[in-house]
């Protein structure tokens, strides 16, 4: 949340006041669009500018009768000498005030702002929530379509700051929608989760850990009801309502996702439901329908894809046998530590996220079945990390309401009796979900499984994902008609695609948002080096 509050700052200096309705989130006829450009005003990189809006109705798909229309007013902060740009369509307002928005110390032309959503899309008596909207400027006079950014999640903000491809803006606007439920006047957050979770003095796989955190996650749902959260209205349908709404207000007839992890879903959401509005949409770390809990199968095949790696380089020990020993043997405390065995297992999953860290996590289980168990103190360390990091009741929004199925046994089937692995970061989440109890209205059907779409999609992916495995992405090819699917050998999760060869990347993500071609002319084939 540190980047939300830096856009609140922002805000409270122009001393904004937004009004911001939606429109029910409209389906239109999955149709391939055709390809058009958007440009820039040449009046605004300057800041204290306002972009001209223009008053020409914005064709919305299922409207009978009824039109769009936008209008547009400015206000001065002669205090601060900033102009406020205020775009109304129907009865909701953007308002964005021109200022320098700053990425890895480097400050680069924006605006910033809210936009007010309705919490209960289609009610009109619903209350307002606001989300933060920033849009950084191409550094071309005549920008191509502009580019929505999608993070990972779910329970995690969508203010990029790090990771933010500012590569693209030589070509592309830059979109960032904040996402309801994290980001904005409205958070979910069970702070009840983490506490438990870290002060639990149980494996918090064990029935009685399980049932310690459904507990947790029934008492905070039940705190946000309570308070006058409609916690059934922060899905991944109405996040693709939220940008939807965004992309009207900026009278984009066209956009490009650059989406990562769960983001991917919210893309291909958004293109099922909105196909005419979208050029072309990359799938970084593809999370397709059901992704959200990682099948104890594929993620089976990354450890044996990594076993098969390291028997080629040479060593001198049966990786899997190795890890199976190491935690067969672990003791219950070191150095006055609690040291649970499926506490070290999801450590090991986050650690893997990222393929550099290969080489340490393996040598602490080789170290293990040594005696010295000092790795995996260090690798069930993460546990801790990862449990305060997510917003546990966003998560569970949009998570239960797209993938959870109450009548399945997660304690059993994600459990890694009979698998090298299991899936421990599932079992906690949905075992611990499923003895809550809560009760969570489910997304309508063609958003919960794979449809057909015609949206040009290009998904990247690493072949040694423990997140989301490649069988994740392979199964979406079916539903993909203009889809591709790159498999980079050898790399993790997203940050890995991004920044282990990061020429090679944006080579292939330029090309493919200016042209739709598909160039992986530039990667080169790398190597785990254990030792």
């Amino acid at each position: 949340m540190r980047e939300f509050f830096i856009v609140l700052g922002v805000l409270a200096v122009t001393a904004l006041l937004t009004v911001f309705t939606v429109e029910n989130m409209i389906q239109g006829p999955n149709t391939q669009p055709d390809t058009t450009a958007n440009t820039k005003p040449s009046n605004v990189p300057a800041t204290g500018s306002t972009i001209p809006v223009t008053s020409e109705d914005i064709p919305t798909p299922g409207l009978s009768s009824e039109t769009i229309t936008q209008t547009s007013t400015s206000t001065t902060d002669h205090k601060q000498g900033e102009t406020v740009s205020t775009r109304t369509v129907n009865e909701f307002k953007l308002v964005l005030s021109s200022a320098p928005y700053t990425i890895n110390g480097q400050s680069f032309d924006a605006e910033i702002g809210t936009i007010e959503v309705q919490e209960i899309r289609g009610q009109e008596d619903s209350r307002k929530i606001e989300l933060p909207v920033i849009r950084i400027f191409s550094t071309n006079p005549n920008p191509q379509v502009p580019v929505f950014l999608l993070a990972d999640g779910p329970g995690k903000s969508n203010l990029w700051q790090a990771n933010t491809p500012t590569w693209l803006l030589d070509q592309h606007d830059l979109i960032i929608v904040g996402y309801r439920g994290v980001d904005g006047s409205v958070s979910l957050d069970l702070p009840e989760v983490a506490q438990t979770l870290e002060s639990m003095q149980v494996d918090p796989l064990s029935p009685v850990g399980l049932d310690q955190m459904g507990n947790a996650i029934r008492q905070g749902f039940n705190r946000l009801r309570q308070s006058g959260i409609a916690v059934d209205h922060y899905t991944i349908t109405d996040v693709v309502g939220d940008i939807d709404n965004v992309r009207q207000a900026l009278s984009f007839n066209q956009i490009h996702f650059f989406a990562t992890g769960y983001g991917t879903r919210v893309a291909y959401a958004y293109g099922v439901n909105y196909p005419q509005f979208v050029q072309r949409s990359l799938m970084v770390g593809m999370n397709p329908p059901g992704g959200l809990i990682t099948d104890p199968v594929h993620l089976d095949e990354v450890f044996q894809d990594y076993a098969q790696l390291w028997q080629q380089t040479g060593q001198g020990t049966n990786l899997l046998q190795t890890i199976r020993t190491a935690l067969g043997q672990l003791p219950q405390t070191w150095q006055g530590l609690r040291i649970d065995a499926d506490k070290v297992r999801m450590g090991t999953l986050l650690q893997l996220a990222n393929v550099t860290n290969a080489p340490r996590v393996f040598d602490a289980y080789v170290q293990a079945s040594r005696g010295d168990i000092a790795g995996l103190a260090w690798l069930a360390s993460f546990y801790d990390q990862y449990v305060r990091d997510i917003n546990w009741g966003d998560f569970y929004a949009k998570g239960g309401s797209a993938d959870a199925e109450l009548n399945r046994n997660y304690t059993a089937e994600l459990a890694a009796s009979g698998f090298v692995f299991g899936s421990p970061l599932s079992q906690l989440q949905w075992g611990g979900y499923q003895r809550g109890g809560v009760s969570l209205s489910p997304i309508d059907f063609s958003n919960r499984t794979p449809q057909t779409t015609f949206v040009n999609t290009l998904m990247v992916h690493g072949s040694l994902d423990p997140l989301t495995p490649v069988r994740e992405a392979e199964s979406m090819l079916p539903y993909l008609s203009n889809g591709r699917l790159v498999v980079l050998n050898d790399m993790g999760h997203t940050d890995d695609l991004m920044h282990l060869q990061p020429g090679a990347f944006q080579q292939l993500v330029k090309s493919y948002f200016s042209n739709g071609s598909v160039d992986q002319s530039r990667f080169v084939s790398q190597r785990i080096r254990f030792n």
